[in-house]
């Protein structure tokens, strides 16, 4: 049995919409790329995905983090990329 409250797995979301606020950023009509697709993570290890989001490219403005328990999305972290 696993102990503890960790993410069961992840996935990253990025757009180059530069022109938006980034209240406007949860509106629908915005494009978003898929950068990592749902990965399965570990509790007990650090996973990086600096070679994932590396090969999606430059040029994206804000990145979205999803972090799954089970089957639902629990936390959306929104982040301005610089």
């Amino acid at each position: 049995m696993v102990k503890g409250n960790f993410p069961e797995s992840c996935s990253l979301e990025a757009t180059s919409a530069t022109d938006l606020p980034e209240e406007k950023l949860t509106d629908l009509s915005v494009a978003w790329e898929n950068v990592l697709p749902r990965t399965k993570l570990q509790h007990t290890r650090a996973t990086f995905f600096e070679n994932e989001i590396l090969d999606a490219g430059p040029g994206f403005a804000f990145a979205l983090q999803h972090l799954f328990r089970m089957a639902a999305s629990v936390v959306a972290c929104l982040c301005t990329l610089a």
